[in-house]
């Protein structure tokens, strides 16, 4: 009898592993991945099959594994996010129409987003932008800057901890990061303040 009872605990152990497994192939394996539409549905999507089309305005996702792939452009939602990152769409109101960010910080009042562009192919100079907004996207502070070795360029990388500084220095663990990059090259050429545009976090501190 306890032979026959070993045998049934370890045929349901098998199938709750199975089950397990399963749901981790085929589910979205994180409720934390999420597409938030313009109509308010939210919809949780699988983080391996997330892909951004930054240069034609369109994201690709799927819920599941084996689902299919949906294809939204960035007028049809209002954000991702994806792991430890956030990405949003924004009209500013200009003939250029919705343009897409990833998002740094956000507080109550305000939020820092940001976009990088290659100026040419054949070129490795980059163009940076981040804007500062407040709950309307009202644009309050914008900076533009680029990676090249010119005093220009190291002169307008100098001027970006001071902005940035000013809005989220409340924001413990970014505030902690911005002064480690800020600190990490003194008097050099400030390349190091990339990193926080190169490999973005979403820091949310409302």
């Amino acid at each position: 009898m306890k032979k026959l009872n070993f045998s049934i605990q370890m045929r349901y152990f098998l199938l709750f592993i199975m089950f397990f497994t399963l749901t981790s192939v085929f589910s979205n394996n994180d409720s934390g991945n999420y597409v938030l539409k313009n109509n308010g549905e939210k919809v949780l999507i699988h983080p391996a099959f997330f892909r951004l089309d930054q240069a034609n305005e369109f994201i690709i996702y799927k819920e599941s594994a084996i689902a299919k792939e949906v294809k939204l452009k960035f007028s049809e939602f209002k954000y991702v996010v994806i792991k430890n990152l956030k990405f949003v769409t924004i009209n500013f109101g200009r003939a250029n129409g919705y343009q897409g960010f990833f998002v740094l910080c956000e507080n109550s009042i305000h939020s820092l987003v940001f976009k990088v562009e290659d100026l040419s192919e054949s070129s490795k100079i980059k163009s940076y932008h981040f804007y500062i907004l407040d709950q309307n996207n009202t644009i309050v502070e914008e900076h533009k800057f680029d990676n090249a070795l010119s005093n220009k360029s190291i002169s307008q990388r100098n001027d970006i901890f001071g902005k940035i500084n000013f809005f989220f220095n409340s924001c413990t663990d970014f505030a902690k990061r911005l002064v480690a990059l800020e600190n990490s090259e003194p008097e050099s050429n400030s390349l190091s303040i990339l990193e926080l545009f190169e490999q973005p976090m979403f820091y949310d501190c409302k």
